[in-house]
């Protein structure tokens, strides 16, 4: 690979990092608008859990936000309520067989 190849494919690196950081400081000032302080404090706290439950509740407020459906702030309650939501999914179940056969040894 030639210099002026390597040169421009570091300049579209660096110009995507770039772009991507600004895109995250917007979508983090956008949030900063629309949640309260207790209910960030709380996404953050679920972010280091699950990164992608805190992106899903993230999208989905600031789709409502995009789409003017929101009202108010979001408080730490309505974020409860829709992690809670999110989380409902049903779980699998594991049963175990237990041999109750005679000729065991144990």
């Amino acid at each position: 690979m030639d210099d002026a190849a390597f040169q421009q494919q570091a300049q579209q690196a660096r110009a995507q990092a770039e772009a991507q950081a600004e895109a995250m400081a917007r979508r983090e000032q956008m949030l900063v608008r629309i949640m309260t302080p207790e209910a960030r404090e709380r996404l953050a706290t679920v972010r280091l859990v699950n990164e992608a439950r805190a992106a899903a509740a993230e999208d989905h407020f600031l789709q409502l936000a995009a789409n003017g459906q929101l009202d108010a702030k979001v408080n730490d309650s309505r974020l409860k309520d829709v992690l809670e939501a999110q989380g409902a999914a049903p779980r699998s179940k594991i049963t175990f067989a237990r041999r109750t056969h005679d000729d065991d040894d144990w």
